[in-house]
């Protein structure tokens, strides 16, 4: 499933156009073995009496992915990690209707993989929550998933299997949001000035962390902003 089949995907739920639930699970599908996890955790809540029995086996449910809470997937997959044996047990016993969605040694390693590739941004998300935080400070944490997004890439690149080369398509697809979203022509300055008036980050960082194409752009904005304010301040004078 691409970024556009995913949009596709919400608009429908949003509608109420997908009432099938067998079409919902093989939409989920298509994402691999997270589908197939989000397909677990659905089940599971899917009536009183299999919430019931999966509360009795583990002590607790997982929690579910959604569209409106942050790291909502690192979340689920997180819990679910946590109670993969208990997770195992309670497929054992719906077998016959999980059976497309049951997860195998494989799909368990890249439930873990992917866990393991949100982490950070769950990290991110906690550490900038809060009317404290400063437009400089989500900035850095920003920077700092930019770095992870490329050293996963790097990563992966290596590996140069087919499996692979699918989770590369997605960081591909990130990486070229960041992309367009830093060289926006109509960006505010105040993001890049919020970090060069940091004593602790400076134009130096800037330059030493985000690509030319995104920085030099960038620092021509807050020069011109810095003018702009300059010769806002001697009309007032």
């Amino acid at each position: 499933m691409d970024i556009e089949e995913l949009k596709l995907y919400d608009l429908e739920d949003e509608n109420g156009e997908l009432t099938d639930e067998e079409a919902k699970r093989a939409r989920f599908r298509l994402l691999g073995p997270i589908g197939q996890a989000h397909n677990i955790v659905v089940h599971i809540g899917g009536s009183a009496a299999r919430t019931d029995v999966f509360r009795n086996v583990a002590g607790r449910l997982i929690p579910m992915n959604n569209r409106t809470r942050w790291n909502s997937w690192y979340n689920m997959l997180l819990v679910l990690l946590l109670l993969k044996g208990k997770v195992e047990e309670y497929c054992d016993k719906y077998e016959d209707e999980l059976e497309e969605d049951l997860l195998s040694r494989e799909d368990w390693k890249k439930v873990e993989m992917i866990k393991d590739f949100l982490a950070p941004f769950s990290r991110a998300t906690l550490a900038t929550e809060g009317d404290s935080v400063s437009i400089d400070r989500t900035l850095f944490n920003t920077d700092i998933l930019i770095k992870h997004l490329q050293e996963t890439t790097d990563e992966i690149k290596k590996k140069k299997d087919e499996e692979s080369n699918d989770f590369l398509i997605r960081l591909n697809a990130a990486h070229k949001v960041l992309d367009n979203y830093y060289q926006k022509p109509d960006i505010s300055p105040f993001y890049a000035a919020a970090l060069v008036l940091n004593p602790m980050f400076r134009t130096r960082f800037i330059n030493l962390h985000w690509p030319r194409k995104w920085g030099a752009p960038a620092l021509a904005k807050v020069k011109k902003l810095r003018e702009r304010t300059i010769g806002l301040r001697v009309s007032c004078s």
